[in-house]
């Protein structure tokens, strides 16, 4: 199912860029052979006396990049950053991403530039991938407001379902949307 979700998202993005008369230009990259995922644990049964905070972000990731208009319409090569310099303001975020004083210091910098701005993002190998924050939304952060604005009205119709095969349908709608949104980071 991987193959079909992947030809999904791409017919997705064909279709705002063909709305948006845009072309979608394809550049390889060298691709490492390791990927590196979130670690899950399993949850252990006992009592605990601290209290045990539970915290569950509707649509994370997709918001992370909607918020931070993440796409490969913005993405800034490393050899392009180098012919920008002077032209914009470039503000490298840190990897720890509890190091609340080093995200509030660079969203200060984002505020009070004059300039473009270039975000970098630091991942944990110390590359630095950077992305151009323009007034215009890119085309993967707006395909993940329609996926989600899809969602949220498919849930409020399941609420307001009285049949319950509707209500499952709506179900796996609203499901299969959830997925869609997930799948393009």
């Amino acid at each position: 199912t991987r193959r079909g979700q992947q030809v999904r998202c791409m017919a997705q993005l064909y279709r705002i860029c063909e709305e948006r008369g845009m072309v979608m230009n394809v550049r390889r990259q060298a691709q490492d052979a390791t990927f590196r995922g979130a670690i899950v644990q399993e949850p252990r049964r006992g009592y605990y006396s601290n209290i045990i905070i539970y915290e569950d972000f509707a649509s994370l990731y997709p918001s992370i990049m909607i918020s931070y208009n993440l796409c490969y319409a913005t993405y800034v090569y490393p050899e392009d950053l180098a012919k920008l310099e002077g032209t914009v303001t470039t503000v490298v975020y840190p990897a720890d991403p509890m190091d609340h004083d080093g995200f509030a210091a660079c969203n200060a910098a984002v505020k009070a530039s004059a300039l473009p701005v270039v975000r970098g993002f630091t991942m944990d190998d110390g590359r630095v991938h950077h992305f151009a924050q323009t007034p215009n939304t890119g085309v993967v952060p707006e395909l993940l407001r329609r996926v989600l604005a899809a969602r949220k009205m498919a849930k409020r119709a399941m609420a307001a379902a009285e049949d319950p095969l509707a209500r499952g349908v709506l179900n796996a709608r609203q499901l299969s949307l959830k997925i869609c949104a997930n799948s393009m980071y």
